[in-house]
């Protein structure tokens, strides 16, 4: 075709055999998309943007082939399609060139682009679509013409661009048999079909060392939203006679306050600290008898003990794990504040350890102390100090994470109030549910579900009420559903895993704030190390953070956290339990309670 007879065409397009109909039309179509794709590229969130307000934006970390199809695909049909309505005015190098440099700028915006990612990898995958686009044109005008090869074209981006990645737990029958077979260990059995539960598990009142009694404190924690509470007075404040006293109070206030389930509890001065290590003992009700409670105190509390021996720890833990005796139901345990009186955190390692081993009655610690509201955070007044509200055992590489690596159920998850007095001093509270918040994923609403949750690990914890529903799940090829919070999985070492944490932030905080998490954070945790991911969040409302990678077989543990920056304070802050990674033939540790699998309910 002369040029005379090309201007003559893009002049007249109805006499042209292009599949559309006039230059404006192919323009038309053309900017579109590319309003689109940049929109698509350039925003956090485009899929609400465009009115959907379902599409979670998913940050895709490690590069797979699948994923720079999608992208070389993309720039394939922008360049067809710019061709399409501006060749003769442009020429096809022009055209290229703007194509391309559509794909590097977006590219690099999105380096300032909450959850969103910029690779060298995804730009070059634009660049091949644009040179494979502009190709095509030219070798099928040769071999074709020029009427057919733009709707060819384009049948062929379009059956490129839907070959997205499949979902990493649905490939076929044949793929799954191929590959060593991931699975879930001991699976929780109410997973999708439980609710959650805010329960504050340490709360002190007028029968120890409190200032208020139990109806004021439950009073107060019904206001500021629990529904459960512990009431886990000191051991040493509670005499034989004090006991049946205490339990009539605590079935008393049951009948005042329906709407709220209360825990019979203690706090235990724990073999060897003579008073100085803490934790508190929730008691399931068929445990909580005044002969259960009247012994305990008794034979285990090491307050104004003369010897101090772990070994009494040890026993403590056995004797209450035999109380469930063939039901499972057992009592729970975690330590309290568990730096406070440490020169170092690191401490606390082989002393938990140690008893851990015992008996999982045992579950974790608190990962975040109470005294909240005092001049010193948590009354740390010694050597250790919190860090954004939480005892540093939980920070990245710290205590946790090497308990973790012993292969073991630890929970540090856990933010209790432990109240005594609402008030600023050196030891002042929050009422209970008013600043520390733990939610238990339980199976239903009763004092057994809320104790089987703790023992699984199913909750997590934040302070200030920035965020509900958290939900932390590892997904692989072969799993039949996510594998949650509390749960582990056996998994072949090189495996491509995908890492969900979703949750959603209430409208207001709980000091009457617009909520808000400024970020999230995935933790790896290594056989030697943490390897951590942040993804930055702007919304105040539902929050989807996906991580793809591949998990080598040093990888142990998978726990995530979020942060609400403050400029004037600590960082408010929520963590999760893990999910615990099996591979290379290794099994899990036996986990107490139901292992009863049951088909998931989406949430």
């Amino acid at each position: 075709m002369s040029d005379t007879e090309r201007s003559e065409c893009e002049t007249d397009a109805p006499t042209c055999d292009w599949d559309f109909r006039s230059r404006r039309m192919r323009r038309t179509i053309a900017l579109g998309y590319l309003a689109i794709l940049t929109t698509f590229l350039v925003l956090p969130d485009a899929w609400q943007f465009l009115g959907s307000g379902g599409k979670e934006v998913e940050r895709q970390v490690d590069a797979t082939f699948a994923d720079l199809v999608q992208h070389a695909s993309a720039y394939l049909g922008l360049s067809l399609l710019m061709s399409a309505a501006f060749v003769g005015q442009r020429s096809l190098a022009t055209i290229m060139l703007f194509c391309a440099g559509h794909g590097a700028v977006t590219e690099i915006i999105q380096v300032f682009v909450p959850n969103r990612y910029y690779g060298l990898s995804d730009l070059m995958a634009n660049i091949f679509g644009v040179c494979l686009g502009v190709g095509l044109l030219v070798l099928s005008r040769s071999l074709f013409g020029q009427g057919r090869i733009v709707p060819a074209c384009l049948i062929m981006f379009l059956c490129l661009h839907g070959c997205g990645e499949p979902d990493v737990a649905t490939t076929s029958t044949r793929d799954v048999t191929e590959l060593p077979q991931a699975r879930l260990i001991d699976p929780v059995s109410w997973i999708g079909e439980g609710e959650w539960l805010k329960v504050d598990t340490h709360v002190h009142t007028r029968f120890s060392d409190g200032a208020h009694d139990v109806h004021e404190v439950l009073a107060k924690a019904r206001d500021f939203g629990c529904d459960a509470v512990a009431i886990t007075d000191h051991i040493d404040r509670l005499d034989a006679e004090d006991i049946p006293v205490y339990l009539d109070a605590i079935e008393l206030a049951r009948r005042q306050f329906p709407e709220l389930l209360v825990i019979v509890g203690l706090e235990w001065n724990v073999p060897p600290g003579g008073g100085d290590e803490h934790a508190t003992v929730l008691f399931p009700d068929s445990l909580a008898t005044i002969e259960v409670l009247t012994e305990f105190c008794e034979r285990f509390d090491d307050y104004g003990r003369e010897d101090h021996n772990v070994v009494l720890a040890i026993e403590a833990i056995r004797w209450l794990e035999d109380l469930g005796g063939d039901s499972g139901l057992t009592p729970v345990v975690s330590l309290n504040h568990p730096s406070r009186k440490r020169d170092q955190c690191e401490e606390v390692a082989d002393y938990y350890a140690q008893i851990a081993a015992a008996s999982p009655v045992l579950i974790g610690f608190s990962g975040a102390p109470g005294h909240q509201a005092g001049r010193i955070i948590g009354a740390y007044d010694g050597s250790v100090q919190t860090v954004d509200h939480w005892d540093p055992m939980v920070l990245p590489n710290s205590v946790w994470d090497t308990l973790l690596r012993s292969r073991s159920n630890v929970w540090g998850a856990l933010a209790p109030s432990d109240f005594h007095r609402r008030g600023g001093d050196e030891w002042g509270d929050y009422w209970p549910g008013e600043f520390s918040e733990t939610w238990v994923y339980a199976a239903e609403r009763s004092i057994d579900a809320i104790l089987r949750g703790l023992r699984r690990g199913t909750f997590f914890a934040d302070h200030g009420g920035i965020i509900r529903d958290v939900e932390l799940t590892v997904n692989t090829q072969g799993l039949e559903r996510p594998a949650y919070a509390g749960e582990a999985i056996e998994l072949p070492a090189g495996q491509l895993v995908k890492i969900t944490v979703t949750a959603h932030a209430p409208t207001v905080d709980l000091q009457g704030e617009a909520s808000r998490v400024d970020d999230v954070e995935i933790l790896l945790v290594t056989a030697t190390d943490v390897q951590t991911k942040v993804f930055p969040c702007d919304r105040q409302a539902a929050m989807a953070v996906h991580y793809k990678t591949i998990l080598e077989s040093d990888v142990i543990a998978v726990r995530a956290r979020g942060r609400r920056l403050l400029d004037d304070g600590p960082d408010l802050m929520f963590y999760t339990n893990p999910v615990r990674i099996i591979s290379d033939g290794d099994r899990a540790a036996d986990a107490p309670g139901d292992s009863t699998s049951a088909a998931f309910v989406g949430n």
